[in-house]
């Protein structure tokens, strides 16, 4: 497997356990926010996104894993492989955005 899709599979595995720990939380299980098992930090290292970048790039993370699950099961049953593509495009662009304002201030 490629850094890419070691990445992919990540985000999409942290899409299905927020899922569940959405769940659990509408069954009334306290403390469910102990259960993150923190995946974008590996994932951020994995991509090796600048320090500079960290918080608006874990922002951009956020914005696609914290959905609303219930739109994901309504958009296609196995919506977390898609929304992980893209997830991963926005995290990409977003480096890409960022190196490219580098080169233009030097």
């Amino acid at each position: 497997m490629t850094t890419k899709q070691i990445v992919i599979a990540l985000i999409q595995q942290d899409l299905k356990h927020y899922q569940l720990i959405d769940g659990l939380a509408q069954l009334g299980l306290d403390r469910v926010e102990e259960y993150h098992l923190e995946i974008n930090t590996i994932i951020c290292e994995l991509m090796e996104a600048p320090e500079d970048i960290k918080d608006d790039w874990y922002d951009t993370y956020a914005s696609f894993i914290y959905r609303n699950p219930k739109e994901l099961v309504e958009i296609a049953p196995d919506s977390t492989i898609l929304l992980a593509h893209i997830c991963y495009k926005h995290l990409e662009e977003l480096q890409e955005q960022y190196q490219r304002s580098i080169k233009s201030n030097t």
